[in-house]
């Protein structure tokens, strides 16, 4: 009988719970089409949440005016100025030693260096508590999805040797996955794919605030079901994801890169709009506030913000400015065209379908089934 909890290191989840940290260190979804879609450009002053910024610094990939960026976790906001004083002290090499490769003594060699570009006292007191990160980025913060997709692996790599041998060929020559035997591996062991899945979140939800909680609550086994088989419905998932690799390996590597830093002329290109990047503590609402004066004409709701935070309440705020407004967001499957009463849909795609497929739009990293909603806020009177 396979089992989760041969796998799972309880000192670490212990750690990890006592310690007050940002829950991503990086954007683990490429939100890339929704830029697409919305198309952004030098005219557009864009709202986002800021999380494990690479959402961010690809935004920045398509040039926008400017970036008010907001997170209420605090700790990601310190990681994002963090990677911003990174960006402006190392050349691309050393970033990419750092941040794909977890080279913790490059590091330390610039560490005096990076902290002088600091923009708060209080980001840099926490960074300078807290360097043992560099340990093991990629598995810091309270994120739960590389320790899963660790354990899970695990799991099958015992019982299906031929696995290993096929990942470290891909990892090492970039080959593909065989997807005949991910296919195989799905038909003959859903079931314990999804119970330790299953049991890993549920590990995890003892890390999460409340509002985390919120989405966890509602991540039953059929849930999780339908996501492991859209991987066989969608084999070229896997062979595209920039992520797993890294996590069953401990680094990226070449031509997995997150977009920012997949070559020198997109991280300069970065780099050279960093100045662009504004950055709000607090809630959604205390944020939307706090930006009223930078004149936002488009709204990123990312990470199922619609699932946390009360929708009028944020059209209502988000209407007090006059500009020409567009919202863009993913929702689950289940919300229609009436869930949200002020906005009227202007494009709605479903990731991963024919018709996303065929608009030639970047796919996301991870199997989903989420919509990608692009809509102009209107003017309803709420009888």
């Amino acid at each position: 009988m396979f089992s989760a909890l041969t796998y799972i290191n309880t000192d670490i989840i212990k750690s990890l719970w006592e310690e007050k940290t940002y829950n991503f260190n990086v954007s683990i979804e490429d939100n890339t089409s929704m830029y697409q879609i919305a198309k952004i450009n030098n005219n557009d002053n864009v709202f986002i949440k800021t999380l494990g910024s690479c959402n961010i610094f690809n935004l920045l990939l398509f040039k926008p005016n400017l970036i008010t960026t907001y997170d209420d976790n605090i700790y990601h906001n310190f990681l994002l100025e963090l990677k911003i004083a990174c960006m402006k002290t190392l050349n691309y090499n050393d970033y990419i030693d750092i941040f794909a490769n977890m080279n913790r003594e490059k590091f330390d060699e610039n560490f005096n260096e990076i902290l002088k570009y600091f923009q708060t006292d209080e980001a840099k007191k926490y960074i300078v508590e807290n360097k043992n990160i560099f340990d093991h980025y990629l598995y810091s913060g309270k994120q739960t999805i590389q320790h899963v997709i660790k354990i899970v692996f695990n799991i099958l790599q015992d019982k299906y040797p031929e696995l290993k041998d096929n990942l470290d060929k891909a990892y090492e020559n970039n080959d593909l996955i065989d997807t005949n035997l991910i296919n195989k591996i799905l038909d003959n062991d859903l079931e314990t794919i999804v119970s330790n899945i299953s049991k890993g979140i549920s590990w995890y939800k003892y890390l999460l605030n409340e509002e985390d909680l919120v989405i966890i609550k509602n991540i039953d086994e059929q849930f999780i079901r339908d996501r492991v088989m859209s991987i066989k419905q969608n084999n070229e998932i896997l062979n595209k994801n920039i992520y797993i690799f890294s996590y069953l390996y401990g680094k990226f590597k070449n031509p997995k890169l997150p977009s920012y830093m997949a070559s020198i002329e997109n991280f300069e290109l970065v780099k050279s709009q960093l100045h662009k990047i504004y950055i709000f503590d607090g809630n959604i609402y205390e944020a939307l506030l706090q930006t009223f004066n930078y004149n936002i004409n488009k709204y990123f709701m990312i990470d199922d913000v619609f699932d946390y935070y009360d929708v009028n309440k944020i059209i209502d705020i988000i209407q007090k400015n006059d500009t020409k407004k567009y919202i863009i967001w993913k929702d689950k499957l289940e919300h229609n065209d009436g869930y949200h009463a002020y906005l009227k849909i202007k494009q709605k795609l479903v990731i991963n379908s024919n018709q996303y497929l065929q608009k030639k739009l970047v796919l996301d990293k991870l199997p989903i089934n989420k919509y990608i909603n692009f809509a102009k806020i209107h003017n309803v009177i709420m009888l």
